[in-house]
């Protein structure tokens, strides 16, 4: 069966070309370890609102480009952003 890419429309025999597969998401200590620098190199502030993300307040690492538009997930990509702030905004 053949299928168009979801991201550029691209025949494969899979739901996504070879361009556009996911890559393996970052898990356990080397995820713990991106969120503290990405936290840190923004200043604990959420770059969706810009007010300080305290330290008992839940919140998301943002991916700047999607995982689905062939984002990953490297320090580059990823920014802090209040939990409210990232599900507000949605994948565009």
């Amino acid at each position: 069966m053949a299928y168009s890419c979801a991201v550029c429309g691209a025949i494969s025999q899979h739901k996504r070309c070879p361009a556009h597969t996911s890559q393996p998401r970052t898990r356990g200590a080397a995820n713990q370890r991106l969120r503290a620098q990405a936290l840190a190199d923004h200043g604990r502030t959420c770059h969706i609102c810009g007010h300080p993300i305290t330290p008992t307040e839940a919140w998301h690492m943002d991916h700047v480009q999607p995982l689905a538009q062939g984002g990953t997930d490297s320090r580059g990509n990823l920014k802090p952003a209040h939990t409210r702030c990232n599900l507000t905004k949605g994948a565009t």
